[in-house]
């Protein structure tokens, strides 16, 4: 009885021993074979928070814009009162 139950307990060692070897093996495969994904993503984070940046930029740029064209209106509106001209143009609100 004794010589079966330590091959039993041997058994089981050796099927521990394989199953994390090819688990730890599995994992390497993976990682590996994930890396040039990780990559892409890497870049394509890069490119997002550049285009983050710029769709910033042009925000600000509208909003100067819009600012500038209100300026104009109000102007036109003034000079329109005193040369009695109308001028068709209207306040721009801000687009969401």
């Amino acid at each position: 009885m004794v010589d079966q139950e330590l091959l039993q307990a041997l058994r089981g060692v050796i099927r521990e021993e394989v199953h994390s070897a090819v688990k730890e093996e599995v994992h390497s495969v993976v990682r590996e074979e994930m890396q040039p994904i990780h990559e892409r993503l890497d870049k394509m984070d890069e490119r997002l928070s550049n285009l983050e940046e710029q769709v910033a930029l042009i925000k600000e740029d509208t909003a100067i814009t819009r600012e500038t064209a209100n300026a104009l209106v109000e102007w036109a509106e003034r000079v329109s009162v005193i040369t009695r001209a109308e001028f068709p143009v209207e306040h721009i609100e801000k687009v969401q």
